[in-house]
């Protein structure tokens, strides 16, 4: 698994610092965020490029010494960890979003059913409070189709 992430995560580790422009980052509608050269959205924020602790890199100052190969292997293994997690997320963001399309389809099915019921049939009824039916009258009933089409616009859209 970590196959995927070895070669990026060395290329990154051997890429020479170069002066960086500016950088902006936003949040997309879906909550996603992005980074890039330029703006795309409106709430997007200049990101300042500094001196990140622990990297002896800069994006102001020219690569640091060499590292030992002890240093090179744990900020590997800490890269790797990172992009780990951060698969780990999406595909948690992704289940989430599955079960809650599942849940619409089903309460979408539902709600046509119970409209097609309501529709298809020749005479609605109801309980009282002591648990007698009684029939509903024309009005009655177009009030229950439009509240099962109101349920079918909710689930359905």
């Amino acid at each position: 698994m970590f196959k995927h992430y070895l070669l990026p995560a060395v290329l990154f580790l051997f890429m020479p610092v170069v002066q960086a422009g500016e950088i902006y980052k936003w949040t997309d509608e879906n909550g996603r965020v992005h980074y890039g050269d330029k703006p795309l959205s409106e709430n997007a924020q200049e990101v300042q490029l500094g001196r990140h602790p622990g990297s002896g890199l800069s994006t102001t100052d020219a690569p640091a010494a060499p590292v030992s190969e002890k240093q090179r292997q744990y900020r590997q293994r800490r890269l790797v960890e990172s992009l780990e997690a951060d698969r780990r997320e999406k595909e948690a963001i992704k289940a989430k979003q599955k079960e809650v399309q599942k849940t619409r389809e089903r309460n979408c099915n539902r709600a046509r059913v119970l409209y097609k019921a309501a529709y298809d049939a020749n005479l609605l009824y109801s309980f009282d409070e002591k648990g007698n039916r009684y029939f509903l009258n024309e009005t009655q009933r177009q009030k229950v189709l439009a509240e099962d089409r109101a349920m079918i616009a909710k689930w359905c859209d």
